[in-house]
């Protein structure tokens, strides 16, 4: 019997602001798909940060390390840089090799 494929949605956004319903949203911003999709899903609503740039960010959050350790601490450094070729798995490779798509 073949089993069904696992997904899963992972939506992150950089730009920190309450603009969107489910935040407390803004008079000028209609956001209406986000609004329902925050209704079934799980929504996080603070966050901290190493490093005030987009690409230590996102490195830290798909490889579970923090700036401070992997040196990247502006949106110049290469993920190619801080972690050659299969010798870190990120958090996308860990769910791959878990089973799911």
């Amino acid at each position: 019997m073949r089993t069904r494929p696992r997904n899963i949605l992972f939506i992150i956004a950089e730009d920190r602001n309450d603009m969107i319903g489910p935040l407390g949203g803004h008079s000028q911003a209609y956001t209406p798909n986000l609004n329902r999709l925050a209704n079934i899903s799980v929504n996080f609503k603070t966050c901290m940060i190493a490093a005030a740039a987009c690409s230590p960010s996102r490195m830290g959050m798909l490889s579970s390390k923090e700036c401070f350790n992997t040196g990247a601490y502006s949106n110049q450094t290469m993920w190619d840089n801080i972690f050659p070729l299969n010798q870190q798995i990120s958090f996308v490779g860990r769910l791959r090799n878990a089973g799911w798509n």
